[in-house]
C-alpha cells in the first residue's frame, strides 16, 4: 500500500494523555483547544473492570490546550456522562456544544446517545430516536459542518445496505426529527464491515475504517471524497504510517488538513494503545476548502460572555445552512463554513440587537480562519446595528430576495418589543452623480 501522506511524521501525543492504559478514539474541537477521547484506566468513573475482558469500563476524558501549546493533564468528564458502566465518545458538534456517545445498552444493542453543554455544564446523555438508532448496534457518528447531518455506522439488517456493518447519512430537520437513513452505497461500503465514520469540517471528505476494502491489517483507515453531484470517489488507503498490521479505526484530521490525531500501537507507546498526532506535507490548493469563523461574543457594555444562537443562512438559496450556539461560560463560538458559498449570519441573544455578518467564501478557497470577537449591544435608545445582508440590484432601489432573511429578524425585533421604534438609513455606492445618489439612497 503506498502512503497517501507526503513526508508524514507520527508523533505520540504525551503523558498528560496516554496512560499504560489505553486511549483511542480522540475527538478534538475545530479550534483544537479540547481533545476529547476513550479510555480504559483505573481512575474511570466506579474504578471496577469489565469481568468479560478483565479491563477497566471505558470512560470519556478531556483535555484543554495550554497557552503553551502543551496539553493539561487530562481528567473525566464525570457523572451524567460518565457511568459505572461503559462510555465512549464518537463525535462532537462544529459549535463545541454537543457531543455523540457511544453506549452500549442490553445484548447486542449498541445505540448512539447526544449530550449538551449549557453554562459549562453537560446534561444527561439522550438516546438519538429511531429511525438513527434500531434494536441493533449503531457504534460510530459523526457531525457535517451544518451540526444537523449525521453519518453514523449501523449494521441493522432491515435496512437493506452493502454489507455488514456499514455507513449511512441521516439529517435532522427544525422540528428536530431524523430523514430515514442513506445508505452512502459502493464504493464507500463493501460486503465487509465500516466503521469510525468521520467527516472532515469541510462537509466533502471523508475518512472511515473498513476490513472490506484492500488493506495492511484487519481494519485499515481509508479516505474518500463527495463530488459536486452528491457520489464518492473510490476510497484510498492512507497507508503507512497511519495504517499498520493491527487493527487501525480511528482518524481524525484537522481543519487545516496538515495533521491529524488518531490512535494505534506502537514502540514508543506507554501503554496498551495511544494517541498520536501525524504531521504532513500539504500543498496550498490540496489544503481542505473551508473557513473556520471563531471568536468571543460579550456584551458591549458589561464586556460579559454570552450565551447566543448562531444562525447561517445560505444566502443563494434563503435556506438555513445551521444553528449553532456559543457557550455563555466564556462566550466562545466556532463554525465551519464550507467554500463556495454566500454566507449571511446573524447572532441572537434576548435582550440584545442582533448582530449581522456577511462571508462570500469563493470555491476555490483553500483553509483559512477568520477571528472576530463580537459585542451585542443591549436593546435600548441610540442602539446602533449594522445590517450586513441586505443586497439591493445595481443602480436600484429594488431589494435582492436574498436581503428577505435580515429584515425579517428586524421585523421580528419590532414584534417582540412593540414599545421599541427603529429608524433605518441607507446609502448608495460613490459611482454616479451627487443629486442622483442623493434621490437613490432615499
Amino acid at each position: 500500500v503506498v502512503p497517501l501522506f507526503k513526508n508524514a511524521k507520527v508523533v505520540n501525543i504525551g503523558p498528560s494523555i496516554n496512560t499504560s492504559g489505553t486511549e483511542y478514539g480522540p475527538v478534538v474541537t475545530v479550534d483544537e483547544s479540547l481533545i476529547y477521547f476513550t479510555t480504559r484506566r483505573k481512575e474511570c468513573t466506579g474504578g471496577k473492570k469489565d469481568k468479560l475482558i478483565n479491563d477497566y469500563f471505558e470512560d470519556i476524558f478531556v483535555a484543554e490546550r495550554l497557552p503553551d501549546g502543551k496539553w493539561s493533564k487530562a481528567r473525566s468528564l464525570g457523572p451524567p456522562i460518565c457511568t459505572p458502566h461503559h462510555e465512549s465518545i464518537i463525535g462532537i458538534s462544529p459549535d463545541r456544544t454537543r457531543v455523540l456517545i457511544y453506549k452500549a445498552d442490553k445484548g447486542d444493542d449498541g445505540n448512539i446517545y447526544e449530550a449538551e453543554i449549557t453554562q459549562g455544564t453537560w446534561g444527561k446523555p439522550v438516546k438519538l430516536p429511531e429511525p438513527v438508532n434500531s434494536p441493533f448496534h449503531e457504534s460510530s457518528a459523526s457531525y457535517g459542518p451544518d451540526g444537523k447531518t449525521l453519518y453514523f455506522t449501523t449494521v441493522a439488517p432491515y435496512r437493506g445496505g452493502v454489507g455488514g456493518r456499514d455507513i449511512w447519512v441521516s439529517v435532522r430537520n427544525e422540528k428536530g426529527e431524523w430523514s430515514y437513513p442513506q445508505n452512502l452505497g459502493s464504493p464507500v461500503n463493501t460486503p465487509g464491515d465500516e466503521e469510525g465514520v468521520f467527516i472532515h469540517p469541510d462537509g466533502r471528505t471523508l475518512f472511515f475504517s473498513s476490513n472490506g476494502h484492500e488493506g495492511m491489517g484487519g481494519f485499515d483507515i481509508f479516505k474518500s471524497y463527495k463530488r459536486d453531484d452528491g457520489s464518492w470517489e473510490n476510497p484510498v488507503n492512507l497507508g503507512p504510517p497511519v495504517n499498520s498490521p493491527y487493527d487501525d479505526v480511528f482518524f481524525y484530521l484537522a481543519a487545516s488538513g496538515d495533521h491529524a490525531y488518531f490512535s494505534t500501537i506502537r514502540e514508543d507507546g506507554y501503554g496498551e494503545k495511544d494517541i498520536y498526532l501525524v504531521y504532513f506535507e500539504v500543498k496550498e490548493e490540496e489544503k481542505p476548502k473551508l473557513t473556520v469563523f471563531r471568536g468571543k461574543i460579550i456584551d458591549y457594555v458589561t464586556g460579559k460572555p454570552l450565551e447566543a444562537e448562531i444562525e447561517v443562512i445560505d444566502n443563494s438559496t434563503g435556506e438555513v445552512f445551521g444553528k449553532f450556539k456559543s457557550t455563555g461560560t466564556d462566550g466562545k463560538f466556532t463554525i465551519t463554513l464550507p467554500s463556495g458559498k454566500n454566507y449571511g449570519i446573524s447572532i441572537n441573544a434576548k435582550g440584545y440587537l442582533f448582530y449581522s455578518e456577511n462571508l462570500n467564501i469563493p470555491a476555490e478557497w483553500a483553509f483559512r480562519e477568520v477571528v472576530k470577537d463580537i459585542q451585542l449591544r443591549p436593546i435600548k435608545i441610540g442602539a446602533v446595528v449594522v445590517l450586513r445582508n441586505i443586497f439591493f440590484e445595481y443602480n436600484s432601489a429594488e431589494l435582492r430576495p436574498e436581503s428577505y432573511h435580515e429584515l425579517n429578524k428586524v421585523l421580528r425585533i419590532l414584534q417582540d418589543n412593540p414599545t421599541v421604534k427603529l429608524e433605518l438609513s441607507g446609502h448608495t455606492d460613490t459611482i454616479g452623480g451627487y443629486e442622483y445618489n442623493m434621490r437613490l439612497s432615499q
